[in-house]
């Protein structure tokens, strides 16, 4: 019931984030400040002039321009790393990786917790929807040990056949697996804006990428086969859901991975 709830609230709070920050308004930069500022500086030249019999005050005139200027250079600079994202997916990207390092590495985490990676995640399915499916599935299969105690196996299975349906039902429908980073200014270099995160994560949805996700298809099936087929020994009675755990944790390190470059590629490192 907890968990629900903060998905519950969270889920409209990730919307908005999305929905409002690519979008946040940047004040422009009206003429009338730029005379000002000009009118300020040829006050200041002509004082200058004016004072150039006397050095004392020339050079304290100088010095009241240049502490303008710096100031001036300050404001730009921070203006500059002020403004807001030109896309939400960087925002994301943030959202999903904090949730999912936190899952990875916090002190006793629930298996729910996986959920809470999961939502920010959703929102990339347009972008990537193979890895959002195959997250999706995983995440269900991390939680089956969970769902199996409280006898909600058939939601489960349920549950990882509509993942199924909808990964071919998108292929049947000819959508794009995967949408490439936009090139951005600062991530052209040469004339086609390769960078070095951008070829690592084209490396990601290669082959590898297809190698990486049979890979873990089979070994979901294959543990789950062993669970149905083989008794656990008396000697290691929760050898299962070790298995269950310790599969799933090696390839959220992947997913972490993966999103990470995609970050990097993103912002154009």
């Amino acid at each position: 019931l907890a968990a629900g709830t903060t998905l519950l609230f969270l889920l409209p709070l990730v919307v908005l984030l999305i929905v409002s920050v690519p979008r946040q308004p940047v004040l422009p930069r009206t003429s009338s400040e730029d005379s000002r500022w000009m009118t300020r500086l040829g006050e200041m030249a002509e004082a200058i002039t004016r004072a150039s019999a006397n050095p004392i005050e020339r050079r304290l005139l100088e010095a009241d321009r240049s502490s303008a200027l710096r100031q001036r250079e300050a404001f730009v600079a921070l203006g500059a790393a002020a403004l807001p994202s030109p896309r939400g997916v960087t925002l994301v990207l943030c959202l999903t990786i904090s949730a999912l390092v936190c899952f990875l590495f916090g002190f006793q985490v629930h298996e729910k917790s996986i959920l809470l990676a999961s939502v920010p995640l959703g929102l990339l399915f347009p972008l990537d929807s193979g890895f959002v499916l195959l997250v999706g599935s995983v995440a269900c299969y991390s939680m089956f040990p969970l769902l199996e105690r409280d006898r909600l196996l058939v939601p489960y299975f349920c549950l990882q056949v509509m993942i199924l349906g909808v990964s071919v039902a998108h292929r049947l429908l000819g959508m794009p697996a995967m949408v490439e980073p936009a090139i951005t200014a600062k991530a052209v270099d040469g004339s086609n804006g390769q960078t070095r995160f951008r070829g690592v994560l084209s490396l990601l949805r290669g082959r590898v990428r297809t190698g990486i996700h049979l890979t873990v298809v089979f070994v979901m099936l294959l543990v789950h086969g062993l669970h149905l087929a083989v008794s656990p020994p008396e000697s290691l009675p929760h050898i299962f859901p070790l298995l269950f755990c310790a599969s799933a944790f090696a390839f959220f390190c992947y997913a972490l991975l993966y999103l990470l470059v995609w970050l990097c590629a993103e912002l154009g490192l």
